[in-house]
């Protein structure tokens, strides 16, 4: 059988590192994974500022820790609810299967098996790609407008610290969020909350099947192995 584990370190101040103690962990600790149900396991997690992701093996998100802009998509924002510092399944998920999570400062994105991008979390600037910059987005709701249109499949996504990165199947680099820096890689320093394809010189012909996100950088790989920074 699999033995199940999950190791952990750090602060631990709303129970992000999933164990019953308030204080931060000092050395890797393994993590409590009780709360898994049919011997699940975990493949995945990602860390945001003060909560967890996590993907098990049923392709189910959870998410622990705080809540204060509805990082953990519970459908609310109240920071002070004891039950935040039990990992439950994201909401508005429902019966989609998940493949990749990614956590930023305080917004979450998730891929679907079918290729669709569902994201949940703060959306001050546009990190979420409503199309609109403000509030929070409570319960994971899929990104589909702009350039993530419904014939568009997204394979891999990363978040930044208010910034997202999303690959298409095809090789093409989606962008959205804050900009201040040129994070976003648009040739301008404007937020953008809808997503859009990312175009330049640089990029013409190239095909990008690796990206990170930094807190207000992305960098970005092609099948050629080039490396492009903004």
């Amino acid at each position: 059988m699999t033995q199940r584990q999950l190791i952990v370190a750090g602060k631990n101040g709303c129970g992000q590192c999933i164990l019953p103690v308030a204080q931060s962990i000092d050395v890797p600790t393994l993590a409590s994974l009780d709360w898994l149900d049919d011997d699940r396991l975990v493949l995945r997690a990602a860390g945001g500022d003060g909560f967890t992701l996590l993907l098990d093996d049923k392709a189910h998100v959870h998410a622990v820790g705080y809540n204060y802009n509805g990082q953990l998509g519970r459908g609310h924002a109240n920071d002070d609810d004891p039950d935040n510092r039990i990992p439950r399944p994201v909401t508005g998920i429902g019966n989609v299967r998940i493949v990749q999570i990614a956590a930023g400062y305080a917004h979450c994105a998730a891929v679907t098996e079918s290729g669709q991008l569902l994201t949940w979390g703060w959306n001050d600037y546009g990190q979420c790609g409503t199309g609109a910059a403000g509030g929070n987005v409570l319960v994971a709701t899929r990104c589909a407008v702009g350039a993530l249109a419904d014939d568009v499949r997204v394979a891999f996504v990363a978040c930044g610290f208010n910034h997202t990165v999303a690959l298409t199947s095809d090789g093409g680099v989606i962008v959205f969020g804050h900009n201040v820096f040129g994070q976003l890689g648009t040739g301008n320093n404007e937020r953008q909350p809808t997503p859009v394809l990312l175009t330049c010189a640089a990029l013409d012909g190239m095909h990008i099947v690796g990206c990170a996100a930094g807190g207000t950088f992305t960098m970005l790989v092609s099948d050629e192995g080039r490396v492009f920074a903004m």
